[in-house]
């Protein structure tokens, strides 16, 4: 005799897509728009696949690094505009 497992609902939108993109630092909200589900369904998805919820976690990460990163950038662009103005300064005296 041949059982049949049953399950309620619709299969899951789970995709690989959801984890690369959250590795990457997509924004969970970007990430709903984009699979076109959803926040509370991603909140799911991060209790029931722990790979989507180390994604989320290395994602903001990620964004933590680039605004840092920016943020180095930004100084250095600004001393570098104070050293070049100070330049031009000197060079009408």
């Amino acid at each position: 005799m041949t059982t049949i497992q049953r399950t309620r609902g619709r299969p899951s939108l789970f995709t690989p897509v959801a984890v690369r993109l959250a590795e990457d630092g997509v924004r969970l909200g970007r990430i709903a728009d984009t699979l076109d589900v959803t926040r509370r369904t991603l909140t799911k998805w991060k209790h029931r696949h722990p790979e989507f919820r180390s994604a989320v976690e290395c994602g903001r990460t990620v964004r933590r690094i680039r605004a840092r990163k920016e943020k180095e950038a930004q100084k250095v662009r600004q001393t570098a505009e104070a050293i070049l103005r100070l330049i031009q300064q000197m060079q009408h005296r």
